[in-house]
C-alpha cells in the first residue's frame, strides 16, 4: 500500500470515530496537524482539504479553530 493510500484508510478511521461519536465535533485543523507528522509528504493544508472532503461526504460536523 502506497503512502497516499494508508494517509486515506487513516482518515476514514478517523472519519468512523467520529460517527461513533455524534453529536460531538472533531478540531478539523489539530487533526490535519497530527496527521501531518505522520504523513510528512503533505502539508497540514492538504490533509485540512482531503478531511474536509471526507467529512462532508460523510455529514460530520467540525469545529472551526484553525488559527488565523
Amino acid at each position: 500500500m502506497d503512502d497516499d493510500e494508508e494517509l486515506m484508510r487513516e482518515i476514514n478511521r478517523q472519519a468512523d470515530r467520529a460517527e461513533e461519536m455524534r453529536p460531538a465535533r472533531i478540531d478539523r485543523y489539530a487533526l490535519a496537524v497530527t496527521l501531518a507528522g505522520r504523513f510528512q509528504q503533505h502539508s497540514a493544508e492538504e490533509i485540512e482539504k482531503l478531511l474536509t472532503g471526507v467529512w462532508r461526504e460523510r455529514r460530520l460536523g467540525w469545529q472551526a479553530t484553525k488559527p488565523r
